[in-house]
């Protein structure tokens, strides 16, 4: 049968949910078969398909991984088997472990963001973090991600298990298609900037600019915002969405004072663009029935903030236009007001009800309140869609002239057209880039940067790292260089001046490098990690051991150093102190290859089989084209198990990723032919 789509984005976007929804029950029922399946069937759908399968991938050897742990949990006769055993993911690796550890303070993510607090609410969690790296200069980023899954079966209500793993395959496909259209958007000074997305295991993860003032009704509850600022704060918010209408075609949804973000200084930021959508699979599927919770927050399958729909958002979410945002963001104004919450209501017939009939006059005790501005709540309120604001620039044009009517208004943001700062933009967003492993991104960034702001350091270190991230190794050595001779006195130059040469093979003189870096700033752990990955490269293992242990004090959460503590111990044949530095790193950051690979090869050496067989399994799934990763499987699977054909087969995959991988090459020529 064949399926006829509208022209309409929206309508695209709906028919590839269905779509997916159809594939996650195929799926369940093992009559999935492959992607390409699927994009032959939907050739119209074929490039959000393609997206939606290559999100899916790199998930598959977890699971698969992760099948084969259940299947030997649940068969104690085989439990000390270590040809089995060698294929248990660690619980950290499992695609959705029972026992997840939560992310708390001082929790990696990323391997490049350090968690400094934890906030939660009805749309996912959200985590304040440290950029690894960036310490000095105080730059905090907020990353946002779905609930676990079994929060949010809870959450929505959903019983079917079946039915809510197929619903939650579709929240985290639309979170992240709407992630990735606001990241889209060009900076301005009234919207969250997003920089980008990682995968950290089965979620994805969005990163965004950190307002430090709190929300709106954080604001109103303290009774901070008057008449004045109230119509400062709308012109702001019109401006955002203008913006992200303009640039584009962004409807919110879920436009609430939560969702409104303030520096300190007072300059408003929306957040949350898109997501609301994201969240509401399982209502949307259905339409919206039964009772929104209690104080009218959050609705039964986490749609969004009921007390701030309009009447069509009531019926379906999906009829959501900026007029629909219009009425949102009416409640919200009249709310600042009054100080008072519009809509109290208890269930979807009440709230329904409550849309059909005017708002209540607004009145607040002290305040002078311009019939105007009366007028222009009433005209966002307004029931029917047509009898509202068209768009944000025309609520703007009324809010402006009744700020220009004020007596005492207050001042509009100097730079309110202009976006943050360019120079801190500019260190900012490549720093982001190289955070989310984006180098391209990151190198155009910062020579933009370096063409108006060249007395930047933080600009050279990030054009150094994005081209060394690139492959262009002597062209970071040729920047870095050039850096030292403007900023001689950084100690983050010369310690990135140092791996530029370690990257070169010139290991005596990236010493001398990174010997100045530590002279220069003692407690500047890089210096120092990059000290001690030298002198065990001249042959100085036990300097390299106290430098790189002098790395792991000063910064305990940097994976990095327990990884090169831990290499060099192993190289000293420290294998016991090895795998305790290792295992650290793991627990800090478990998606990385070569620590599992290393952790892996020093088990093996302890005699510790099973742990080993693990360890490399994990290694694999990490990352499957990993060609030491498969090399290292192999030399534990004929080292620990004497099983020559798996250990053949190892190498021949990592030779098939890696042709030029003489370590499997050589390993397979030491086998004995088994036939």
């Amino acid at each position: 049968m064949m399926h006829r789509d509208d022209d309409s984005s929206a309508s695209r976007e709906g028919r590839l949910d269905q779509i997916i929804a159809e594939y996650f029950e195929a799926k369940e029922s093992g009559k999935a078969g492959t992607p390409q399946d699927w994009i032959t069937r939907y050739p119209e759908l074929a490039a959000g398909l393609r997206e939606f399968f290559a999100n899916e991938e790199h998930l598959r050897v977890a699971a698969e991984l992760d099948e084969t742990a259940q299947e030997r949990d649940a068969r104690p006769d085989v439990a000390s088997d270590d040809s089995r055993e060698a294929d248990v993911v660690p619980l950290s690796l499992v695609t959705r472990p029972a026992g997840r550890r939560p992310i708390v303070p001082k929790t990696m993510l990323n391997g490049r963001f350090e968690v400094v607090d934890v906030l939660a609410g009805g749309m996912g969690h959200v985590f304040l973090a440290r950029i690894l790296g960036y310490e000095s200069s105080g730059m905090i980023a907020a990353i946002k991600t779905v609930p676990d899954f079994e929060d949010w079966r809870r959450a929505g209500g959903i019983i079917r298990p079946e039915r809510a793993r197929t619903l939650y395959g579709m929240l985290r496909t639309r979170f992240r298609r709407e992630a990735e259209m606001w990241i889209r958007l060009t900076l301005h000074l009234n919207v969250i900037w997003a920089w980008g997305m990682f995968d950290e295991g089965d979620k994805p993860f969005l990163v965004m600019e950190y307002a430090d003032g709190g929300h709106l009704g954080e604001w109103i509850s303290d009774g901070r915002i008057d008449v004045p600022m109230a119509v400062n704060l709308g012109i702001q918010f019109c401006d955002g969405m203008c913006h992200a209408v303009s640039e584009a075609g962004i409807v919110h949804r879920d436009i609430k004072p939560a969702n409104v973000l303030l520096t300190s200084e007072g300059t408003l930021k929306i957040t949350d663009f898109g997501l609301a959508k994201a969240f509401d699979v399982a209502a949307e599927e259905s339409g919206p029935h039964g009772s929104p919770s209690r104080d009218s927050e959050v609705s039964l399958a986490a749609a969004g903030t009921v007390a701030y729909m309009a009447p069509e958002q009531l019926v379906s979410i999906s009829q959501a236009d900026t007029r629909s945002d219009v009425y949102s963001f009416g409640v919200v104004l009249y709310e600042m007001l009054t100080g008072s919450r519009l809509f109290q209501a208890g269930t979807w017939a009440e709230h329904r009800q409550l849309r059909r009939q005017p708002a209540p006059p607004m009145h607040r005790q002290g305040a002078e309140m311009p019939p105007a501005l009366s007028g222009i709540v009433r005209r966002c309120l307004a029931c029917e869609p047509d009898d509202r604001y068209a768009s944000f620039d025309a609520l703007r044009r009324d809010l402006l002239a009744i700020h220009h009517a004020l007596q005492r208004p207050v001042p509009l943001p100097v730079e309110h057209r202009k976006g943050p700062a360019r120079e801190d933009r500019f260190i900012t967003e490549s720093s982001g880039h190289i955070a989310l492993q984006e180098f391209s991104k990151a190198l155009a960034t910062a020579e933009a940067g370096l063409a108006e702001f060249p007395a930047r350091p933080e600009l050279w270190v990030n054009k150094g790292k994005a081209l060394h991230e690139l492959g262009d190794d002597q062209g970071a050595f040729d920047t870095l260089q050039l850096a030292v001779e403007h900023f001689p006195d950084n100690a983050e130059v010369w310690a990135n001046l140092g791996w530029a040469r370690v990257s070169l093979g010139d290991a005596a003189a990236a010493f001398e490098a990174a010997i100045r870096a530590t002279e220069l700033a003692p407690d500047y752990h890089v210096g120092w990690m990059c000290r001690g990955y030298c002198e065990n490269s001249l042959g100085r293992m036990q300097d390299a051991v106290q430098s790189l242990e002098r790395c792991t004090r000063l910064a305990p959460h940097d994976w990095r150093g327990h990884y090169n503590l831990g290499v060099v111990l192993f190289q000293a044949d420290r294998c016991g102190d090895a795998v305790d530095a290792l295992e650290e790193a793991t627990r800090i950051a478990p998606q990385q290859p070569d620590v599992w690979s290393y952790l892996a090869l020093a088990q093996g050496k302890l005699g510790l089989v099973a742990e080993a067989g693990r360890s490399a399994a994990a290694a694999v799934a990490c990352d499957p084209n990993d060609s030491f990763a498969w090399t290292v499987r192999g030399v534990i699977a004929w080292e620990g198990r004497h099983d020559g054909a798996e250990a053949r087969r190892c190498f021949n995959k990592a030779l098939e990723l890696n042709p030029h991988n003489e370590q499997a090459a050589a390993a397979l020529l030491m086998l004995p032919d088994f036939g």
